[in-house]
């Protein structure tokens, strides 16, 4: 009987060795698991940060470009008004046709 006691004495403590062990290694991986889960959170984050710096700079040269645009638009209405009024100013300018019979 006694025999038998050391026994399982002896694979109670081995059982709680294994535990303890199996323990510890639950708990670095979970702290791995949390360091790599906050690298890619800070990971994510960058990427968002860019993303959103991309997208403001985007939104920036669209407006610079839709201005031009119109810039460009009102220069060439100009240019439009311009040859219009040059035009009529020839016409203003320009001799009557002769009304005079050939010879």
């Amino acid at each position: 009987l006694q025999d038998r006691v050391q026994v399982l004495e002896g694979q109670l403590r081995q059982a709680q060795a294994d535990a303890a062990s199996a323990g510890r290694a639950y708990e670095r991986r979970l702290e791995e698991a949390s360091r790599a889960s906050e690298a890619a959170s800070l990971a994510h984050a960058s990427e968002k940060s860019s993303y959103v710096s991309i997208m403001s700079k985007l939104e920036r040269t669209s407006e610079a470009l839709e201005r031009q645009t119109l810039t460009r638009q009102e220069l060439e209405d100009a240019l439009q008004r311009s040859e219009v009024a040059r035009a009529n100013d020839q016409a203003e300018d320009a001799p009557p046709p002769s009304t005079a019979p050939g010879p």
